[in-house]
């Protein structure tokens, strides 16, 4: 199962759940558990802009869009390097 690690640092894949997940980290494997972890809009707007191309933006308008967004996006790109 693909996890990710959302750190200050940016999202990073992991193929098993660590064993030690340091301060601040937040592990997630799924859109649901994304959209249960406490990433405030700040944090999530920097996770999207860190994204390569997309369009940046500014605000986070409605949380659990931009959360499928987000989601959508991340494994997208996954897929495009894994194959």
């Amino acid at each position: 199962m693909r996890t990710y690690i959302i750190g200050n640092d940016g999202i990073a894949l992991c193929r098993k759940v660590p064993a030690k997940v340091s301060d601040g980290e937040i592990i997630v494997a799924s859109k649901e558990e994304l959209l249960a972890a406490p990433l405030n809009g700040k944090r999530l707007l920097a996770l999207w802009n860190a994204l390569p191309d997309v369009d940046k933006k500014r605000r986070v308008g409605d949380r659990e869009v931009l959360i499928d967004q987000l989601w959508s996006k991340r494994n997208a790109r996954l897929a495009r390097l894994i194959a």
